[in-house]
């Protein structure tokens, strides 16, 4: 296979896609006691990060977490929260409605 500037550098089309990366994974998240441990499909592995930050705002009905350190890639799904960041990695979900009595 002769190689062009084509086969190495992929479209943003082969990207989207998922050209050249792993396939995504569900990371179930566990919530303890100044920790975030994190479960990996397929793996055996545990990842513990330790909770530097964390906000509740009931006003826009979402939890914030920040993390110590980068834990989550592009490609990774974590089961009830969105992961971001670049240098940390940032944890938010959906706060659940608590029902009044």
């Amino acid at each position: 296979m002769q190689m062009t500037r084509d086969t190495i550098f992929p479209t943003a089309l082969e990207r989207s896609k998922g050209f050249g990366s792993h396939k995504s994974t569900a990371t179930k998240v566990t919530l303890g006691d100044g920790t975030v441990t994190l479960k990996r499909d397929g793996q055996s592995d545990l990842v513990i990060a330790t909770i530097v930050g964390r906000k509740r705002d009931a006003g826009q009905g979402i939890e914030t977490i920040w993390l110590d350190r980068l834990v989550h890639t592009d490609k990774e799904e974590f089961v009830g929260w969105s992961a971001s960041g670049a240098i940390s990695t940032v944890l938010q979900q959906r706060l659940v409605p608590t029902p009044k009595a």
